[in-house]
């Protein structure tokens, strides 16, 4: 797939308003869960962040845990979540 920008919640919520073909309307649904998906992943790791101090392996600044959140936070921006 190229890179692209992200479309904006706004921008999705015109495609939906301007759109009723239901293939662009799953696809859009499909965008709008998987963030939600994202943000959730995103809170249930700053929490297991928050609540546990010994991450064995996982843990140090290039472990799977660390790059879980880098992944996550690099998604959630492009998607512009925050």
């Amino acid at each position: 797939m190229p890179d692209f920008i992200a479309p904006t919640e706004s921008e999705l919520r015109e495609l939906w308003r301007t759109n009723r073909d239901s293939e662009v309307r799953r696809l859009i649904l499909e965008i709008v869960t998987l963030r939600k998906s994202l943000e959730k992943v995103m809170d249930w790791w700053e929490t297991t962040d928050r609540m546990t101090s010994n991450r064995g392996d996982l843990d140090g600044p290039f472990g799977p845990f660390r790059k879980l959140y880098h992944l996550l936070r690099e998604e959630l921006r492009r998607a512009r979540l925050r």
